[in-house]
């Protein structure tokens, strides 16, 4: 298993504010693992979780494909 990781290091890891990540997490956009009230992340989940969020060149919409979410990056 990995050293896990709190909100501060997603959020450097990132550049996303902290605030943006927990937010994130209550909405259920980002993996995480809940201790509680704590929260946190697997290095490998947040690595998978941010090529998975890539958009292709050319494509149109955001992550979900649809159209009028935010269009290319």
């Amino acid at each position: 298993m990995n050293k896990l990781i709190g909100v501060e290091e997603v959020a450097e890891l990132t550049t996303i504010p902290e605030s943006t990540i927990r937010r994130m997490v209550t909405g259920g956009r980002i993996p995480c693992i809940r201790f509680g009230k704590h929260v946190r992340f697997d290095p490998e989940d947040i690595t998978a979780w941010i090529e998975g969020s890539k958009v292709p060149v050319g494509a149109k919409g955001g992550p979900d494909g649809g159209e009028g979410s935010g269009g290319d990056c």
